[in-house]
């Protein structure tokens, strides 16, 4: 058999359409929690990853893991201690927890994950309609 330029042509579409697709399907697999709070320009601002491949978002009780995931990391990320501190800091660590949970729910972009996340911080609006609103 003959391989002819349009058949390599051919070829590399399907392969470059199949590695996107794997691409996508990787990325949507993870929610990315980053510190809100403002850096040092040319700083890149603290994040962490919440894997929940693992997780059938189809079911109640996976989207409310992938909620305490992202959460816990949110803490994680901002730093949020337990313990006498200066209310500034205190008020600091809640504003770039509720953040970046607002970010990281957006990103993974779930119906069911997003009425989860408006229950639980009392938002009316969808979080990519909030991150929508403030470019």
């Amino acid at each position: 058999m003959k391989i002819t330029n349009a058949n390599t042509r051919s070829h590399n579409v399907v392969c470059n359409a199949f590695v996107a697709a794997i691409s996508t399907a990787c990325l949507a697999l993870m929610a990315t929690v980053s510190q809100a709070a403002d850096n040092a320009p040319g700083i890149e601002p603290a994040k962490k990853v919440v894997q929940y491949g693992d997780l059938n978002l189809s079911n109640g009780a996976a989207v409310q893991k992938l909620y305490q995931r992202i959460v816990f990391a949110a803490r994680q990320v901002c730093d949020d201690r337990s313990g006498p501190r200066p209310i500034e800091e205190q008020v600091r660590a809640r504003f770039c927890i509720a953040q970046s949970v607002e970010r990281a729910v957006a990103s993974v972009n779930r119906p069911a994950l997003t009425m989860l996340y408006a229950e639980k911080s009392g938002r009316t609006s969808t979080p990519s309609a909030i991150l929508a609103n403030r470019h």
